[in-house]
């Protein structure tokens, strides 16, 4: 038999095999934890009001819309990401008025917050007051159109923004599912 020789790859080679593998293996892990936004045709608002609401997609075709040319979206650190075009859509005021909340004195509302939660459980939080005590809560949307897509054409249905936001990206939320009243203790 003749001697045979195994040849080892240089160690700059393993290094280069190993760093591509763990980089494989992290975008994989990675990809594998982002959840996805599943559409929404409804929300339910309940918690700490007399009586839960359900707002369906045919429900917010009742309100009045309100048309924005186009509505640039940022990340937290206020760097362009896409801009919506087109966009129609409703002040979630006007739906919010029609909740009672079941406080015991309308001194007591400034200790209310809303939780707003979507399909895969991304959720923002505003005190009441930031909703209905200042200029934030008039700019607080749900988009009926967007992209030149109609609501029931959107990949996540209803989605929220608040138009005067710096990093308007931090509370878009797809696929709103519930709006949850709570009281802070």
């Amino acid at each position: 038999m003749a001697n045979l020789k195994i040849k080892t790859p240089p160690k700059n080679t393993v290094f280069v095999r190993y760093f591509f593998l763990s980089f494989c293996l992290l975008i994989m892990c990675g990809a594998s934890a982002q959840k996805k936004i599943l559409p929404t045709n409804s929300f339910l608002i309940e918690g700490a009001v007399k009586k839960p609401i359900k707002v369906s997609i045919k429900d917010l075709a009742t309100y009045p819309e309100v048309y924005i040319d186009s509505m640039p979206i940022t990340n937290h650190l206020r760097q362009w990401r896409h801009t919506l075009l087109n966009v129609k859509c409703v002040s979630l005021k006007s739906i919010l008025d029609k909740v009672i909340i079941d406080a015991p004195s309308p001194k007591d509302l400034s200790r209310y917050y809303l939780e707003f939660i979507a399909s895969d459980n991304y959720t923002i939080v505003f005190s009441w007051n930031e909703v209905f005590n200042s200029p934030t809560g008039k700019h607080i949307f749900l988009l009926t159109e967007k992209d030149a897509r109609k609501i029931n054409e959107q990949s996540d249905r209803i989605s929220m923004i608040v138009s005067t936001d710096f990093a308007t990206g931090r509370r878009y939320l797809k696929g709103l599912k519930y709006i949850i009243i709570k009281k802070a203790d």
